[in-house]
């Protein structure tokens, strides 16, 4: 049976046919759905390109094929293409047997849902993050950043609600205010992929806290045009930071569209000499090895779905702070989150458990803890038995 999923991730394809992914997307993030389906297609933007960027995987492979989409970034430009977009996307739904709605999607998941229910299909839904939180304040410079978040808010809440079958990254926080009421069955999973041999052997101890000459503070995430991971926040707060804790740095981990903006800021506050870029890392073992050598992870996003980079963190027994929307508060004691926007209560907290080696080395024991929850193996018999219920019906 052949499923076809519509996401919002844009991938590159090559003169040689192949697709190319960043991030999560390589092959590999398909092999779950071929336990269960003969065939998966995926329907996204596409860019061609003579070689693949940076950092990008190879996507394609043994029963993947794509139907690729017309690439575009932002509205101004999925409305200059509209007509061409809404083809394509009508021509994916022929002969597709079951479709899945990766969500939330920028116009791709609604143009299907449309089409799927003006013939009256069933469709299932995978909802890995929350638009409202995505375009809150200070994500993107727009003065239609609020009508965006309504109109995307409201068109997921009315996709989950139509959807015969649901899964979420979050155990509660998403369900709460996108509930499938109308659906056959309803689950949560984690698309974090924690192997067991990834886990930390064990808590880092108070005395390795209360040695440090310097404090190694890490952000993972990407730095989009849409500034949803709030590094711009996380500068803001180093500077209180460092009036009381002037002996560290701070690593941003990822790349896009705002680095430059970002380095410019962290110059303008004359914290550079404080600040490091390392743009894309691989992750996996490439990640590992930073989080492995840094002392605390500092998360202030925006919005999240479950975050993905703060679990990781969690299986090297870092420290960590976050902020209190999306699935954090699934993850996080209260006293480690802030809400946000807010870098006055960030440099502050970041100061607090900085100060305290005992507290950094209780965090560490929490975190390592709650890690083993999340391993692979452990969703694995979830996301196979919604898979399942798909392909029944």
């Amino acid at each position: 049976m052949k499923v076809t999923i519509f996401l919002e991730h844009r991938f590159q394809q090559t003169p040689d046919g192949e697709y190319w992914a960043k991030n999560s997307f390589s092959y590999s993030f398909w092999k779950p759905y071929l336990e269960v389906f003969s065939q998966v297609n995926i329907v996204a933007r596409v860019l061609s390109v003579d070689h693949p960027s940076e950092g990008y995987s190879i996507s394609s492979g043994d029963n993947v094929s794509f139907s690729p989409i017309a690439y575009y970034k932002g509205p101004i430009q999925f409305l200059l293409k509209y007509q061409k977009i809404k083809r394509q996307v009508n021509e994916a739904l022929i002969n597709s047997h079951q479709v899945i709605l990766r969500v939330p999607t920028s116009g791709l998941s609604d143009l299907a849902f449309k089409v799927l229910h003006r013939e009256n299909k069933d469709y299932s839904v995978e909802v890995v993050a929350d638009p409202f939180d995505v375009l809150s304040k200070g994500s993107i410079d727009s003065v239609f950043r609020r009508f965006y978040q309504k109109i995307l808010t409201n068109s997921l809440k009315q996709l989950c609600e139509k959807a015969k079958f649901a899964s979420y990254v979050t155990e509660y926080s998403l369900q709460n205010r996108y509930p499938a009421t109308e659906a056959k069955f309803a689950t949560w999973y984690s698309d974090v992929k924690i192997a067991e041999n990834e886990i930390a052997p064990e808590p880092r101890s108070e005395s390795h806290f209360s040695s440090k000459k310097q404090f190694v503070i890490i952000s993972v995430g990407t730095m989009s045009h849409v500034l949803y991971k709030a590094q711009d926040v996380l500068i803001k707060a180093l500077v209180i930071v460092l009036k009381t804790v002037p002996h560290c740095k701070l690593q941003l981990v990822g790349d896009g569209e705002n680095i430059e903006n970002l380095k410019e800021l962290a110059k303008e506050l004359n914290v550079s000499d404080n600040v490091e870029f390392l743009g894309y890392v691989k992750s996996g073992e490439d990640v590992f090895r930073l989080l492995d050598k840094a002392d605390l992870f500092v998360l202030p996003s925006r919005q999240e779905g479950l975050p993905r980079a703060m679990l990781e963190a969690f299986a090297r027994a870092l420290p960590c702070i976050g902020s209190t929307v999306g699935g954090f508060p699934e993850l996080l004691n209260s006293e480690y989150m802030v809400t946000p926007n807010d870098e006055k209560s960030l440099g502050q907290l970041m100061i607090n458990v900085l100060s305290d080696p005992k507290k950094l080395s209780n965090m560490s024991a929490n975190n390592l803890l709650k890690s083993t929850k999340y391993s692979s193996s452990v969703f694995r018999k979830t996301r196979m038995d919604f898979y399942k219920r798909i392909a029944q019906g």
